[in-house]
């Protein structure tokens, strides 16, 4: 006899999961109601995809902190360089006053 699925004849689903399409198991033909074993299956297929989902999720948040580090440390390099060089100019512009300072009172000989 040949096969009801190629007939057109079983309704066939097929769901994508990381890039693979797989096929979704058909329900029976008769209307049984689900049994603790279907149910059983079903809840360990769906933890299983959980489980996928949230391992994905992990890996996914790891990437987006570590760009997220990147380009903070991008950035702050440079600031951090400008920072060190503060206390120079802080200790340039205190003797600058100084000497103009002194200037306008006529303290220093040119």
């Amino acid at each position: 006899m040949a096969d009801p699925e190629r007939q057109g004849l079983v309704a066939v689903s097929y769901v994508e999961c990381d890039g693979r399409i797989e096929r979704i198991k058909p329900m029976p033909e008769d209307s049984r109601p689900a049994t603790k074993q279907d149910l059983n299956e079903l809840r360990d297929q769906l933890r299983e995809e959980m489980r996928e989902l949230s391992d994905r999720l992990v890996e996914q948040m790891r990437d987006m902190q570590t760009e997220v580090l990147r380009a903070f440390h991008d950035w702050a390099s440079p600031v951090e360089i400008k920072l060190r060089a503060i206390p120079q100019l802080d200790e340039r512009l205190g003797l600058l006053e100084e000497r103009v300072g002194r200037l306008e009172r006529g303290k220093i000989q040119h």
